[in-house]
């Protein structure tokens, strides 16, 4: 099943917002993601409404039998705990892989094949997606001893017994679920599709794959975590503070196990988007640039959730990088400093090294919430991941621009996500900014564009996560 089904679709998925002007080409050049030029498909439905639908389609999912017999006595308790798992557990808000294919979609597909049920199958695919990877969480939650997310213990702290069942089933139910959902395709929709064949999405086979894929691909960190493998390199002589080890190569290592761990789920999500609109592949070029802007757009978001849980990292003892830099902050060697800490006195970088041992791995029974945020004002950690922070956002301004001038990227599906993730509905990017990356050319005045857009960033979620003392 592929190309020769869709005698309409390209082959390749170029750009980003005119689909189907390439007929007669074996691949789509830029034309299928962007909301601002000829041929404009852009979505028509608020991001906030396809998430709520989404939603609905995930407990759809929980309560759906995930195998034909599951009521029958020996499947009725393993059904019950995936019924129990969608009604006791949120997704976490870094989750967005099921919103950004359902939005990719939009602005691939031409708005006359945007059905409501060929929007409400992309909508559970999209579920499926995430109800899949709920799974993996589940187990990254326990791998990386998250004891609270949102304000919740997780999962594996409430169900100690049943997590292990829990997660199986919880994948099964998710793969389940595509293969039913794409078997029943409204393959109507899809221009050029022989619907007198089957009603099965054309490229059912490449999407379980890609699904396949991405599950793989995403566990595999997972069990480095478990074997303890997953921030360290070679062994190097502690310089004091144990839990971590602390060298040049520490945020480094750090930063690539999260970056490509979120840098997966978004590109998988993208290509699965790609497969559910009809298109077979992405052209290497897009994909390429595509890939760019999730690596980078992947490690801010894995950092906001490391803000997001930098108490209970510290209480855990987890290397995150945020308590990576604070020890850092307060490294004997003054080159491993961040720069603006190097001239500090020995005396007074040893006595904040004490403090924050004695923090480190602390049972959350006993933290001092007070006193931990006082430490990380005094040893500057805001600051040193600002200025840390500035720097990845300035490249990730730089690749939008570069997207959106040479595919037609729409930004605005960045902020959508963004809008999303972080529930603000008023999160928006500058309309300055906007204007720029679509007018700009001079260099000089791009570098300084994209460098107040990184600070922009930095600011906005560093001042919405950064934990605050209880009241």
């Amino acid at each position: 099943m592929g190309a020769d089904k869709l005698p309409t679709r390209a082959n390749v998925l170029r750009q980003l917002g005119l689909s189907g002007n390439t007929v007669n080409e074996p691949r789509l050049t830029p034309s299928a993601i962007s909301s601002g030029s000829e041929g404009l498909n852009g979505p028509v439905v608020s991001a906030v409404q396809d998430f709520e639908e989404k939603r609905r389609a995930m407990q759809r999912i929980c309560v759906r039998p995930f195998v034909t017999d599951a009521k029958q006595v020996h499947f009725t308790v393993a059904q019950n705990w995936i019924e129990e798992c969608g009604r006791q557990v949120d997704l976490p808000l870094n989750f967005c892989g099921g919103l950004l294919i359902i939005r990719l979609c939009r602005l691939i597909a031409s708005p006359l094949e945007q059905s409501p049920e060929w929007m409400d199958a992309v909508r559970e695919a999209a579920a499926a997606y995430d109800f899949a990877f709920l799974a993996l969480g589940h187990a990254d939650d326990e791998a990386d001893l998250t004891r609270v997310r949102d304000g919740k213990p997780t999962r594996y702290v409430t169900h100690t017994d049943t997590r292990a069942v829990d997660g199986i089933n919880l994948l099964l139910s998710g793969v389940t679920a595509m293969q039913e959902i794409i078997n029943r395709w409204p393959t109507s929709a899809i221009r050029g599709a022989d619907v007198r064949e089957t009603s099965r999405h054309p490229l059912a086979v490449e999407i379980v794959e890609e699904l396949i894929s991405a599950l793989r691909e995403a566990s595999f960190p997972i069990l480095l975590d478990r074997a303890g493998m997953s921030h360290t390199s070679k062994a190097v002589a502690s310089r004091g503070l144990t839990p971590i080890q602390v060298d040049s190569e520490s945020l480094h290592r750090v930063e690539a196990f999260a970056r490509h761990r979120a840098h997966t789920y978004f590109l998988r999500a993208t290509r699965l988007a790609t497969l559910l609109a009809g298109y077979s592949s992405i052209e290497p070029s897009l994909l390429e640039a595509l890939s760019n802007i999730f690596r980078l757009w992947g490690f801010l978001g894995a950092a906001t959730d490391d803000l997001q849980d930098i108490v209970d990292d510290f209480s855990a003892g987890i290397h995150s990088v945020c308590t990576v830099m604070a020890h850092l902050c307060v490294e004997q060697d003054p080159s491993l400093r961040p720069a603006f800490r190097r001239d500090l006195a020995e005396q007074l970088v040893r006595d904040q090294q004490e403090r924050l041992a004695r923090f480190f791995g602390t049972s959350e029974a006993v933290l001092d919430l007070a006193a931990l945020l006082k430490l990380l004002d005094d040893i500057e950690l805001r600051k040193a991941l600002a200025h840390h922070f500035e720097g990845q956002g300035a490249q990730l301004a730089a690749a939008i621009y570069y997207t959106v001038n040479r595919y037609g990227f729409d930004p605005n599906l960045l902020v959508e996500i963004v809008s999303v993730v972080c529930r603000d509905p008023n999160f928006n990017l500058p309309d300055i900014y906007l204007t720029a990356i679509a007018t700009v050319k001079d260099e000089m005045i791009l570098k300084l564009i994209n460098d107040q857009a990184g600070k922009f960033m930095t600011n906005y979620f560093l001042e919405r996560f950064w934990p605050k003392a209880q009241i």
